[in-house]
């Protein structure tokens, strides 16, 4: 007999399944927009910001000339740890919304992630292939965070000039292909995680010639960029990357946080948290190997590698946070698309908690909100009152995150009264106590 070989994948077929979708997938669709519509909601009606950036960042971006002479001055002055002007000017450009209250911001940023999400439907379908990973993108427990902190517009406008990138570099128009260069340039003035994307040109290097040339300037401007950075990496601090014996244990908490229901950060998976997280992330690994091994191994791998690369810029420093899982969000859409190709049920299972998990994390951050608004308003009462020092506590069952952010506010800009972070102690002074229902009562 014959043999008989099989033909090789197109480059479509490494990211996303083509298998066709019955009754039983699209039922499942129309409940994950139902979920994504529901944490959209939640977000949408947060009242406040629940990181000292944004707040401070409202004090000196009240005009869009402040904002011109911001990015003006970081382009010609990149003596920084973070150059990133063109992500910067987008953040206060979007703060100006908040003249029309914070409820406008965070649509905003909702609005910019649909974007997102349709861009990676856009590029599925010129690839030629199902653009369910897209559906599943828009309401990943991995990609809220970044939607909900208004300053992951970083992350949120790097994966934008990435798919622009990636849908002009696909372009049959030499012009469209040459100029994806200047998207990847975008990008790394957005963020300088963006370098790690440089290899994925490289995939599509064989479609033309202008395509290699493209992918040839990309890989070269990535490496100019970290040659020309390196210097200004910190040695110490949170942000200086290190060898540890937690790191580990940082890369285990980004792998969980997606199934690890009750977190709303990846630093705040612990205990009873890790099974469900591990076990999910487990599940989806193997059902997506499964659904891949009787075809094509890059099938699982692409994916993945999507998945994990952005995460390596800031596997090896001490700050962990969600809005670092944005950008890999679109290879778990694609990872997550896998298991379509085979049973329901496993699909099913892995996305209602999914799904339960995106939308307690937008709860989360729509609580946040109301408790940092409740200690903007109690902190003014004690300025009108001439007190000149207090102390901000937890009340019990009081969320620990808002109020040591909260310090950071005050003393960066030098507001009075001055904070000092008691926690559950008590103390002499006036102190501002955050109870569990986002009140704040001062006691004296």
């Amino acid at each position: 007999m014959p043999s008989q070989r099989l033909s090789q994948p197109r480059l479509t077929d490494l990211i996303a399944s083509r298998s066709p979708a019955g009754k039983r997938v699209t039922v499942i669709a129309a409940g994950w927009l139902g979920v994504a519509l529901v944490a959209f909601g939640l977000l949408a009606c947060n009242p406040g910001y629940g990181y000292a950036d944004e707040l401070e960042l409202l004090h000196g971006s009240d005009s869009f000339g402040a904002v011109c002479r911001a990015f003006l001055h970081q382009v010609v002055d990149p003596g920084d740890l973070f150059y990133r002007p063109v992500g910067l000017a987008a953040l206060r450009l979007q703060l100006l919304l908040d003249r029309f209250g914070a409820h406008a911001v965070h649509v905003a940023s909702t609005l910019h992630h649909c974007v997102n999400a349709a861009l990676l439907a856009l590029l599925l379908g010129k690839l030629g292939a199902r653009r369910w990973p897209a559906l599943w993108f828009l309401a990943l427990p991995t990609a809220i965070p970044g939607i909900a902190w208004v300053a992951a517009v970083h992350d949120r406008l790097l994966v934008t000039w990435l798919l622009l990138g990636a849908l002009m570099l696909t372009s049959r128009s030499r012009s469209l292909v040459l100029g994806s260069c200047c998207m990847f340039v975008l990008a790394l003035m957005t963020k300088e995680t963006s370098v790690v994307f440089a290899p994925v040109a490289a995939v599509c290097a064989r479609r033309s010639k202008c395509a290699a040339i493209a992918s040839g300037q990309i890989c070269a401007l990535a490496v100019g960029f970290v040659i020309w950075r390196l210097p200004y990496v910190p040695r110490v601090g949170d942000y200086s990357p290190k060898l540890s014996a937690d790191l580990g244990t940082q890369l285990m908490r980004y792998v969980a946080f997606p199934f690890a229901l009750g977190a709303d950060d990846p630093r705040t998976v612990w205990a009873a948290r890790w099974l469900p997280g591990l076990g999910g992330t487990a599940v989806l690994g193997a059902a997506a190997w499964v659904q891949s091994r009787s075809r094509y191994r890059a099938l699982f791998v692409g994916p993945a590698f999507l998945t994990v690369t952005p995460l390596l810029p800031v596997l090896f420093q001490t700050q962990v946070s969600g809005h670092y899982l944005y950008p890999g969000s679109v290879g778990f859409a694609c990872l997550l698309d896998r298991v379509r190709a085979g049973r329901g049920a496993v699909l099913s299972v892995l996305l209602a908690m999914l799904g339960t998990h995106s939308v307690m994390v937008a709860a989360h951050w729509r609580r946040t909100g109301q408790a940092m608004n409740a200690l903007l308003a109690a902190h003014a009462g004690l300025r009108e009152q001439g007190v000149r020092e207090a102390a901000i506590g937890l009340g019990a069952g009081g969320d620990t995150g808002p109020p040591p952010r909260f310090v950071t506010y005050v003393r960066d800009l030098h507001l009075t009264p001055a904070l000092v972070d008691v926690g559950a102690s008590t103390t002499s002074l006036p102190c501002l106590r955050l109870l569990e229902d986002g009140r704040v009562v001062v006691e004296r």
